[in-house]
């Protein structure tokens, strides 16, 4: 017996493709169920034809087929039985926001968002901040305010360099110095802290975190005199304090360019040097995901923690801000997932949800409840370009040797997460040779989902 195959969201990026006479889709990449059988069959991509005159039909298809079958789509069109044909925009801006008006969501957003209480580092960390290695294991005294401020516009500026929002200096040589005035550094020096106690993965040294009143790293003492007389009126910053290794990043910019004019540096590579990078990254990423997991797992933050109120994919575009998670069931987590892409959908100024968008809300939650890979492993949570350094290889231009940097949302999560959320041009087939191929087609789905849903920053 054939299959009835669900209509995704990438079955039809808009109602243009309806008239279309031939269509390429991919479909769930779930466990499909014969209808003749208990016994599930994996498919990979099929062949689409438009026929209005046949259902929506296909043979089952094992994983590894060289010859995908073709299927006669009755539509490409957005009917569906799911309650979200029925709810509209302002109904969801409202049950989330108490408000029809998108702007005005947003103001009560922001408020809500600036409300959020950050003294208590207690619910951020459970870490003892401040925190200090040893002596001993410095390469010289930890940087001085003045050394820090004085690296600000400078080519010690690398955030600078690579477009970053938050101020990040490098210190004669030897210190890398992140800055932000949430305690998302604290959470990242943990995160670094624990890699270098439980996994081989290569990682930099940890020296300092802590907070601090009287850093200037935005200039405001001179920029903003009235508001910010002397140090004391300044906000606290929260530090962390690291080793610098001497890399490239993936993606820096030229001279004048910016992140939306530059050209990329992956693109100018030889194909010998793209394999190179992506099997180490993926041997990193390996040696991140084998870290055993805790006795009873869960999806959350290390050390049972939950997420803080901006982080992407899964929080902020609540009110209140609050943390979220942990979770101990991959449906919990899937549905913060689907309620903060709903939320996304919303704030759009669309005046309400488009075709597609619709599409992808209906049938994700279903779609993911056979999904593949839904067991927690430690995932990055967040890999881009800029977060690869290379480090040069004397004796082999073409096989530079890779470090990961910007640890601060590490989490326990499904497989499919870093691969459907990763943002870059490599090439995942090589980046994650060392994942099932089910795995593989979760992550291509989830990473489709979040961009249709503006859920993908």
């Amino acid at each position: 017996m054939p299959l009835r195959v669900p209509l995704l969201q990438h079955l039809a990026d808009d109602e243009k493709k309806q008239s279309k006479k031939f269509a390429r889709a991919c479909v769930t990449p779930l466990q499909a169920k014969e209808t003749t059988e208990d016994r599930p069959v994996p498919l990979l991509s099929i062949q689409c034809r438009y026929d209005p005159s046949n259902a929506a039909t296909i043979h089952p298809v094992a994983l590894g087929s060289t010859t995908p079958p073709i299927i006669y789509l009755e539509n490409l069109g957005f009917h569906s039985n799911n309650t979200m044909n029925t709810v509209n925009k302002q109904e969801t801006l409202l049950k989330f926001y108490g408000t029809t008006d998108r702007r005005e969501a947003w103001r009560r957003l922001d408020e809500a968002e600036g409300k959020m209480d950050i003294s208590k580092l207690e619910e951020w960390t459970t870490m003892n901040i401040p925190y200090y290695a040893p002596e001993s294991e410095l390469p010289r005294p930890l940087p001085t305010i003045t050394e820090i401020e004085g690296a600000r516009n400078t080519k010690d500026d690398l955030a600078r360099r690579t477009g970053g929002l938050k101020p990040v200096y490098r210190i004669d040589g030897v210190f890398v110095v992140k800055i932000c005035e949430y305690p998302f550094v604290l959470q990242e020096a943990e995160n670094l802290l624990f890699l270098q106690k439980h996994s081989q993965v290569r990682v930099p040294k940890i020296y300092a975190a802590y907070c601090s009143q009287g850093l200037d790293p935005y200039n405001y003492l001179h920029s903003f005199p009235r508001k910010f007389p002397n140090r004391n009126s300044l906000p606290i910053y929260h530090v962390l304090i690291m080793e610098y290794i001497d890399g490239t990043p993936l993606n820096t910019y030229s001279p004048g360019e910016t992140r939306f004019t530059r050209k990329r540096s992956w693109d100018t590579y030889t194909q010998r040097k793209r394999d190179n990078i992506s099997k180490k990254l993926d041997k990193q990423l390996r040696l991140l995901r084998s870290v055993p997991p805790p006795a009873e797992p869960y999806y959350g933050r290390i050390y049972g923690q939950p997420w803080h109120p901006w982080t992407h994919v899964i929080s902020r575009c609540s009110i209140p801000s609050t943390m979220v998670g942990p979770f101990k069931r991959h449906e919990d987590f899937v549905n913060a997932i689907f309620e903060r892409s709903l939320k996304m959908c919303a704030l759009q100024q669309e005046e309400d949800f488009l075709p597609t968008e619709r599409i992808a809300l209906e049938r994700f939650k279903e779609d993911m409840s056979n999904a593949h890979g839904t067991n927690p492993v430690l995932t990055h949570f967040g890999l881009k370009e800029e977060d690869v350094l290379l480090i040069n290889n004397p004796n082999d231009l073409e096989d530079p040797d890779i470090v990961i940097i910007d640890w601060e949302f590490m989490s326990w999560m499904p497989a499919y997460i870093d691969p459907g959320y990763t943002r870059w041009p490599v090439d995942k087939r090589l980046l994650f040779t060392a994942m099932d191929a089910d795995i593989r087609l979760v992550a291509d789905y989830v990473g489709k989902f979040l961009n249709k849903t503006a859920n993908s920053y």
